[in-house]
């Protein structure tokens, strides 16, 4: 189990269904690199989809969407 950036509490899934299994590594991706900004397409090439699919995926995974997830994740770096 990798732990979840955004609280370092809850577990992030490693395997969610359908295309949400590929999003662990762009999650992680996402926290290497909160120092610039990040576009969709970038993330999206990480997870090898579409950027419509990616942000779908991402959405019903996380229950946000990735701008949301990354401004969170600068924040509570911040914090």
């Amino acid at each position: 189990v990798t732990r979840n950036p955004a609280t370092d509490r809850r577990p992030v899934v490693e395997s969610l269904p359908g295309d949400g299994q590929r999003l662990g590594p762009v999650v992680q991706y996402i926290g290497r690199h909160l120092d610039r900004p990040l576009t969709i397409r970038e993330l999206a090439d990480q997870a090898c989809m579409s950027e419509s699919n990616f942000y779908r995926a991402f959405r019903l995974a996380f229950g946000q969407t990735p701008v949301d997830f990354i401004n969170r994740q600068r924040v509570v770096r911040a914090e």
